[in-house]
């Protein structure tokens, strides 16, 4: 199943939402998200911003669409359609790797 929609604008590349600022912590709790590689890269390619809160706009907007919903049909979607793909795989390889997380951190500090 591929939840990537389709559309005129697709040749457009671009961001469409910057979150600017900072936001507060409180009154959040942590919580351990997964998410695929693909679907993160695809977000930062569109929206920019603490990825929080562009995780909090997504779900708001998420929670608006189905309460806009009747209640019947309900809508399945398998677990395991959404698993991670084979670029998902190589993306966090190369994500994860001793080569990338050196080019992550800053410069080194050394005493002189």
């Amino acid at each position: 199943m591929s939840t990537k929609k389709k559309t005129g604008t697709d040749a457009e590349k671009g961001l469409r939402l910057v979150v600017v600022g900072r936001g507060e912590t409180r009154g959040r709790r942590p919580h351990l998200l997964r998410l695929r590689e693909s679907l993160y890269q695809e977000l930062k390619e569109v929206a920019d911003g603490q990825t929080y809160l562009l995780i909090e706009i997504a779900m708001r907007r998420l929670i608006d669409d189905l309460k806009s919903r009747p209640v019947n049909p309900v809508e399945i979607i398998q677990a395991q359609d959404l698993d991670a793909s084979q670029l998902d795989e190589h993306l966090l390889e190369q994500f994860s790797s001793p080569a990338a997380a050196a080019t992550r951190k800053g410069p080194s500090k050394v005493k002189k």
